[in-house]
């Protein structure tokens, strides 16, 4: 009986082990399975996003009309098309969202994520449209010079007379809450304005000719307490300059101004009050183009030292000033944007597509002459704008 009780045991202790052996064979096999997975999600992360894609397919064409002359942008992730005649929100496919006819001689957009204007330079007439394409009109009484939008629908615009410029801030129901009027004289002629997110904060390039000496004034306005307590135009500050012309200031984020120069772009950083100091980045050679994003600042300059290489360097600065990546171009481009984290740089006939990373995603030639390639939302979905047609394309 004892030894028939010993192998029993003996027999189950065995088996115990067999159990054991397996369940960690299987607990092997499951963790390196799981790590295969693993291996291939990150291979694929990789090389989707960091391929070079040298082709693409037409997913749709669309024929334009021969007598329409429209421009193009982006509102919400859908297409903006606009003209003399109306405006119109597009959706991947191209087929009209809503539309608003109207009769304008020189129709420009500005937008943000929650609002679309579009306004008549030189003329009188301003657009503005939710994310629902529920519009509001507005009637300006002197000629348009320059208009901006903030998240909350209010609109900044400038107005030209003869002797005076006007700073007039209007709410989205059409309502003005802010008239300001500057004199030629005294300040200068404004060359661009910037309103920040929240609408609290203004900034204008002033340009002012003295005998033969240009004097270039960065100024500041809040519309909030501090700018109540200041003066009557709100005016809490300002910087100037004699050696570099500013004809384009932005903000980038709700706290962060930059003023693009000819030889350089200065960053500020505005709180009620711009701080005291601020952040400069110089260029050897005159600036090209810049665009940006809430992220980021970029500037084209010429590659003047080693033309060999490439005609252009594309520059890249995060909102401290710090350089993110410099790539020299030798593409002839007509315009450059940012989407997202990748940079469009769109020729008469060809588009190149940087990752911001300064990877090159995409690059072609196109038959037919194009003025805009625009990303529609969709993966690696592009609408490129062209002479004749648009057309949707997958790139591969």
């Amino acid at each position: 009986m004892a030894e028939n009780t010993l192998d029993k045991n003996e027999e189950q202790r065995q088996k115990g082990r067999k159990s054991i052996f397996f369940k960690d064979k299987k607990k092997k096999w499951l963790l390196i399975g799981l790590l295969a997975v693993a291996i291939i999600a990150i291979g694929y992360y990789i090389y989707s996003h960091y391929r070079t894609y040298t082709s693409y397919k037409v997913v749709e064409e669309i024929q334009k009309e021969e007598k329409v002359e429209a421009s193009y942008d982006m509102f919400n992730g859908k297409t903006v098309q606009y003209s003399k005649d109306g405006i119109s929100l597009l959706d991947s496919e191209g087929k009209s969202i809503w539309t608003k006819t109207y009769s304008m001689q020189s129709p420009s957009v500005v937008s943000n994520e929650n609002y679309l204007v579009c306004a008549d330079l030189k003329g009188n007439s301003i657009y503005s449209f939710d994310r629902e394409g529920k519009s509001q009109t507005y009637t300006m009484p002197y000629p348009i010079s320059d208009v901006e939008v903030s998240d909350q629908g209010v609109i900044a615009v400038v107005l030209e007379d003869e002797k005076k410029n006007y700073i007039q801030l209007y709410d989205k129901e059409g309502t003005k809450i802010v008239d300001s009027n500057v004199s030629i004289d005294q300040s200068g002629y404004p060359l661009d304005i910037a309103l920040s997110q929240d609408a609290m904060n203004l900034v204008v390039s002033y340009i002012t000719i003295d005998g033969v000496e240009a004097k270039n004034t960065i100024a500041f306005y809040n519309f909030g307490s501090v700018g109540q307590n200041a003066n009557s135009n709100k005016y809490v500050g300002g910087f100037y300059y004699t050696d570099t012309v500013f004809p384009k200031v932005e903000f980038i984020d709700n706290t962060t101004v930059c003023a693009y120069g000819d030889n350089q772009a200065i960053l500020y950083q505005v709180k009620n009050k711009p701080s005291k100091t601020e952040t400069k980045i110089p260029f050897d050679t005159q600036i090209r183009s810049v665009f940006s994003n809430n992220q980021y600042i970029g500037v084209i300059t010429k590659n003047e030292e080693q033309p060999e290489k490439g005609k252009y360097i594309v520059n890249v600065y995060n909102t401290k000033g710090n350089s993110v990546f410099h790539k020299i171009i030798d593409q002839d481009y007509q315009k450059v944007k940012f989407n997202g984290d990748e940079i469009i740089l769109v020729g008469e006939y060809e588009c190149t597509i940087l990752r911001l990373q300064g990877k090159e995603k995409f690059y072609s030639r196109f038959d037919t002459g194009i003025t805009d390639v625009i990303f529609i939302g969709k993966r690696n979905q592009y609408l490129v704008v062209g002479n004749k047609s648009l057309q949707r394309i997958k790139l591969k």
